[in-house]
């Protein structure tokens, strides 16, 4: 018997859902009976707490620069269960005035957002500029529009899941560079992404009807764009480190079937024969397979929230992390782990053998300095000798995959 039957059994966690809350400001002490109402009513840089529920309203941000939270952002049973609903009224939320550049949208499931001849987004950000509010844990799901629209603004997406919007996931306008990370962006009505400047980090760009990305010019690093429905890239992208189906120029890259753990179910978690987390039980599991996206992100990408080591498996009997992963859950706590010999830190071209090709490219680098260089493989800003040394104690290993 596997002892990891035995021990597995006995690490469970559970959440459970308060009682409804109230919405409050919690920076003056006031309660409210409805969001917009805590918005007119707050002053900038007020912090507004919502309470589980759900909410029919379509929201505007006015001139205010807040914060707008659930009671835990973090956790996705608190979001999934603190709704606003559009009421395919309009758009759910706008962010229209230069001074929303530092407002926070945190910890929300958006749904039934309506376009109207004017506003074609579930969430809406205009007029902002080059910069743009903070829209993060937030399931931005079934809206009857864009999920984000964004037109001349440039929001930070991050930890987002936007999917089946009756239209683009996120559309972007005019001069419009967000950035965009730690999203799940799946089985919209159209594109993944379309248009504008996005900056994309650790994302999962999947079975959207349309492109994974429509006539933008991004750059695209640490994720993966897989099954849409057209061709996964139109337009200019600069990539690296993403697993995009078909191939795609650019360092690091690879195309392979990710080995999602059950993308029917919409869990886009990758499988792993070490560790990966179960969604449906909130626990660690394991699995036949490892999808080649586990340790394949940019050698010099921070690990972040990714485990080194569980508290069912403390000495990693069965595997460990050295690079960061592939797609959304990059970097974060439910990072799946893979099995030894699964990757090589200073494997620079994804090949699984490092070999002279890499060390060409490790000697290349030290004449451009750039954030994240992949040749920086202790992640200390500085392509030196260390970085060199961790290059030569793995000369010629193989992964386990390699053929």
């Amino acid at each position: 018997m596997d002892a990891r039957v035995i021990i597995v059994g006995l690490i469970i966690t559970a959440t459970a859902i308060a009682s409804q809350e109230p919405i409050e400001n919690i920076t003056q002490a006031k309660s409210y009976q409805s969001i917009q109402q805590a918005i007119d009513d707050a002053n900038n840089s007020d912090q507004i707490i919502v309470g589980l529920g759900t909410y029919y309203e379509n929201l505007d941000f006015t001139d205010k620069n807040l914060s707008l939270a659930s009671t835990e952002p973090n956790d996705q049973t608190v979001v999934t269960n603190t709704i606003i609903n559009a009421g395919a009224a309009g758009p759910a939320v706008i962010f229209s005035s230069i001074q929303n550049q530092g407002a926070i949208l945190n910890g929300f499931t958006i749904t039934n957002a309506s376009k109207t001849d004017d506003l074609r987004g579930a969430i809406i950000c205009t007029n902002l500029g080059q910069s743009g509010p903070i829209i993060s844990n937030c399931n931005i799901n079934s809206n009857h529009a864009p999920g984000i629209y964004c037109n001349n603004s440039s929001p930070t997406i991050l930890k987002c899941s936007i999917k089946y919007n009756e239209n683009d996931g996120i559309e972007l306008r005019a001069q419009s560079y967000p950035k965009i990370q730690n999203c799940v962006i799946a089985k919209n009505d159209r594109h993944g992404i379309s248009a504008g400047y996005p900056t994309i980090t650790a994302c999962t760009i999947v079975l959207n009807n349309g492109s994974g990305l429509a006539h933008t010019r991004s750059s695209i690093t640490n994720s993966i764009v897989w099954a849409n429905n057209d061709q996964q890239i139109k337009g200019t992208t600069q990539a690296a480190y993403c697993l995009i189906a078909g191939g795609a120029p650019g360092l690091g890259n690879i195309d392979t079937d990710p080995c999602f753990v059950d993308p029917n179910a919409d869990d886009f978690h990758l499988k792993s024969s070490a560790w990966r987390w179960d969604t449906n039980t909130n626990q660690w599991t394991w699995d036949d397979t490892t999808s080649r996206c586990i340790d394949a992100g940019n050698p010099a990408s921070a690990l972040a929230d990714e485990p080194l080591t569980l508290d069912i498996d403390p000495l990693n009997r069965y595997g460990i992390n050295y690079r960061i992963n592939i797609g959304a859950y990059a970097g974060t706590p439910t990072a799946s782990i893979p099995p030894h010999q699964w990757s090589i830190k200073a494997d620079i071209n994804n090949d699984g053998l490092l070999d002279f090709y890499d060390f060409a490219l490790w000697a290349l680098d030290l004449t451009i300095p750039y954030t994240e260089n992949p040749s920086d493989l202790d992640r200390n800003t500085i392509v030196d000798i260390r970085d060199f040394s961790i290059l030569a104690d793995d000369w010629l290993e193989k992964t386990i995959w390699f053929d």
